[in-house]
């Protein structure tokens, strides 16, 4: 197998498992009240609401964002000027998605 085609085979999976991911955080956000139900009220006051849109977000932009890596990754698009760019935004996306929960989501309740 070529470096190109494992380098395919690479991102489609990556964009399955980004669908994937999205779909377990819509299915999980309506349990977070129950996950954060042996919080203090005070921390579930100020945890479920940040929570909830987090995982809101994270489910409806992870879709996308794993359809158009899988979409831009396959054979009949691997050499389109449009594909290339995709797949350096989503990578982008990616690689900067923990420093940003990490510089977002600082407080401790959260």
């Amino acid at each position: 197998m070529r470096s190109q085609e494992i380098a395919a085979a690479f991102l489609r999976t990556v964009g399955v498992l980004l669908i994937v991911l999205g779909v377990v955080h819509t299915i999980a956000t309506p349990h977070i009240r129950d996950l954060l139900g042996d919080s203090s009220t005070e921390v579930y006051q100020r945890a479920v609401g940040p929570t909830l849109l987090n995982h809101v977000l994270m489910g409806i932009l992870l879709l996308p964002l794993g359809y158009t890596t899988w979409l831009a990754a396959a054979a009949q698009n691997r050499h389109a000027p449009w594909a290339g760019r995709v797949l350096i935004v989503n990578g982008i996306v990616l690689l900067t998605l923990p420093a940003s929960i990490a510089v977002f989501m600082r407080r401790p309740e959260y």
